[in-house]
């Protein structure tokens, strides 16, 4: 059986570490440019370098059918916000990845416009008037719901057109509310969410770039309390070794050097 991923944010916005630029072009007119790629900044720390570039790894095991790939439309509400169009070598181009279902859609409880519905709903929205339809505001509102006014909703399911899953969900708002306060901060809400869709919909692995996410799920892992994820939240390098890849691939792009659209083909071709 295929092991069942998650992918988080962080992993989509580094699925490419390359950019397009431009440069002059040597012996023509001043005007005259060439079109190409070069990486992307890297992180400070080379370690976590090394573990955006095992995204490339993962997009091979996900198009080799090895591994599920989902994200969710909370996660697609994230990356409306971070777009950078089109980029050169994407590590899941060509890859089937399926939309988990949210635990609870905040579209049921929520109408707003889509520049208000995509926003975090984190300190800096907070301080612009943006958070009313926000995230973070919706999640606040799933964790102070009372046994009474979770009846009442589901009283109400037809209206609100809720499915059976929506419902199993507003079962389950205990297991999101003892996750939120485990990991403290408001700003961290849209990290519970995902687990808890990853939760709902039986997916083994949470994969991330977010290293305070990582350590948080570890000390939560650890604890005597008999509260469990159900999820593993991994880096990349840690998952590919999970699935018996020792050595991610090298990434066939170096820091500082120029690539023409014909290099970056024939590489990627390889």
């Amino acid at each position: 059986m295929r092991t069942k991923v998650l992918m988080d944010h962080s992993i989509v916005t580094r699925s490419s570490l390359m950019r397009w630029v431009e440069k002059p072009l040597e012996g023509f007119h001043s005007s005259a440019r060439l079109w190409g790629a070069e990486r992307i900044p890297p992180f400070s720390d080379p370690a976590w370098e090394a573990e955006a570039e095992a995204i490339l790894t993962v997009g091979k095991l996900v198009r080799e059918k090895k591994v599920e790939a989902f994200s969710s439309m909370e996660l697609k509400w994230e990356a409306m916000r971070d777009y950078l169009g089109s980029t050169p070598l994407d590590a899941f181009e060509g890859c089937d990845i399926d939309i988990a279902p949210n635990p609870i859609e905040r579209g049921r409880f929520v109408r707003a416009e889509l520049g208000h519905y995509v926003k975090k709903g984190g300190k800096k929205d907070i301080a612009e008037g943006k958070n009313g339809a926000s995230q973070i505001s919706f999640f606040r509102w799933l964790l102070k719901l009372e046994p009474d006014s979770m009846h009442k909703i589901l009283e109400a399911r037809e209206s609100r057109q809720l499915t059976d899953f929506d419902c199993e969900s507003l079962n389950d708002l205990g297991w999101f509310k003892a996750l939120a306060t485990r990991l403290k901060s408001e700003e961290n809400l849209p990290d519970a969410f995902h687990l808890w869709t990853a939760r709902r919909n039986r997916i083994d692995v949470f994969l991330t770039l977010d290293r305070k996410l990582i350590n948080h799920a570890a000390s939560i892992e650890s604890e005597k309390s008999g509260f469990r994820l159900g999820v593993r939240v991994r880096s990349p390098i840690a998952f590919l070794r999970e699935e018996g890849v020792a050595n991610p691939e090298p990434y066939p792009f170096r820091l500082g050097q120029f690539y023409t659209f014909v290099e970056i083909k024939n590489i990627a071709a390889k």
